[in-house]
């Protein structure tokens, strides 16, 4: 993660104006990525890791600014609940892309449930949440006009001779 990504501010409330540099753009009794991130923490039972805490605070000035964010950490880091505490503060739908079906289990089954009930409480709300999966679930424009046949699960390609 660079410098410039590594923001400490917490996340304000969506729809205010960013904050001034060094202004804490949080209202007064609302939760901080801090609070929700060590509320998820001690609810995996696990430990608070710098490098974590520096993740989730710069995912959530990104989402909150509007900037885009590209994190490398490693093994370790606490990489899920770094960005699942900001997804949960963000004011609308969030979309989580993993690379595997196994760590999309692993955030769906195990991460999110157990972040859900650790900051209910704080929050005041429980967030929630869901899962797609297969390309069947994605719809474009074109397709929800009736712009393409609806071929058959297992086709990727026109199987017409050339």
């Amino acid at each position: 993660m660079t410098s410039d990504a590594a923001r400490e501010a917490p996340l304000g409330v969506p729809g205010d104006p960013p904050a001034a540099p060094g202004e804490d753009p949080a209202p007064v009794g609302e939760p901080t990525v801090a609070d929700l991130l060590a509320a998820g923490v001690a609810a995996v039972g696990g430990s608070e890791r710098p490098g974590q805490v520096q993740m989730a605070e710069a995912v959530a000035a990104a989402m909150r600014d509007g900037e885009h964010l590209l994190v490398q950490a490693g093994t370790g880091t606490g990489k899920s609940l770094a960005y699942l505490v900001p997804a949960l503060l963000h004011d609308g739908r969030v979309v989580v892309a993993t690379a595997t079906i196994a760590l999309q289990n692993q955030v769906v089954d195990r991460d999110l449930p157990t972040l859900v009930d650790a900051v209910e409480p704080l929050l005041g709300r429980r967030p929630t949440y869901a899962i797609l999966k297969g390309r069947s679930n994605y719809l474009c424009r074109n397709k929800a006009q009736g712009g393409m046949p609806d071929d058959g699960e297992d086709a990727l390609f026109d199987p017409s001779p050339t």
